[in-house]
């Protein structure tokens, strides 16, 4: 159940998702229609249901150590650097679907600024 892993075992998902997105050739550009293509595979469906529900709880670790380390500014720090250099390669395989950290908890944006 995903709200039973680790940190570690979370730190494992975001790896194995990066390297997915990675592995994906960046001069390789989708068009369009490949892409509406890619989105009627029920498989896609699927993985996109689980990374809706991995993002969901990612945001959440991501706010329960931010909370944890609110005024321990270099723990801070380091919790928004790791989130936000994970963010690029979850923003590359959700696409229009992902939803940035700051914009689904903007209490946290709004502590950092």
């Amino acid at each position: 159940m995903p709200q039973e892993m680790s940190r570690y075992e979370l730190a494992e998902l975001e790896q194995e998702m990066k390297d997915m997105a990675l592995g994906v050739d960046d001069d390789e550009e989708y068009t369009k229609a490949e892409l509406e293509e890619f989105k009627k595979d029920p498989m896609y469906k699927k993985m996109m249901v689980k990374f809706k529900k991995l993002q969901k709880l990612r945001h959440g670790v991501i706010k329960q150590y931010f909370e944890k380390n609110k005024f321990k500014k270099a723990s801070r720090n380091d919790i928004i650097k790791a989130a936000e250099e994970s963010e690029l390669a979850i923003a590359e395989v959700m696409r229009e679907e992902h939803v940035h950290f700051y914009d689904a908890m903007p209490e946290i944006k709004e502590f950092m600024d």
